[in-house]
């Protein structure tokens, strides 16, 4: 997989409106701000969420009584929503970065193709 980039381009306001229009053609992607004039920084904010949810995966796990380095693998390496200690072992809903996730499988309880933007909807 390839890292995901954010491209910001600060001090937009030392340039004149068509250098400033110029840029924006050019790098259609990129978040524009301005530190000094305090511009931008909702944007930057929004797309690094967007990038960080698109690169996680929620996960429903049955986590048996004897593995807990496997719950404490989820702790250190992501976030664990809900823990719910039943007959079985430990079911656990949680938030871990995509290149781990397979690491879970065994574990699952629920189609393993789900991400946290289908769970949102």
């Amino acid at each position: 997989s390839t890292k995901k980039t954010v491209l910001v381009l600060d001090k937009i306001d030392l340039l004149d409106r068509v250098s400033l229009a110029r840029m924006q053609e050019k790098y259609t992607e990129a978040v524009y701000l301005s530190s000094q004039e305090g511009t931008g920084i909702d944007n930057l904010t929004t797309m690094i969420e967007k990038v960080l949810e698109e690169e996680r995966v929620f996960l429903r796990l049955r986590i048996p009584f004897g593995e807990g380095d496997v719950l404490a693998t989820l702790h250190d390496k992501g976030y664990v929503v809900k823990e719910v200690y039943g007959p079985e072992g430990i079911d656990v809903l949680a938030e871990v970065p995509e290149p781990i996730a397979g690491s879970f499988q065994k574990y699952s309880t629920w189609p393993f193709s789900e991400t946290y933007s289908n769970l949102k909807m």
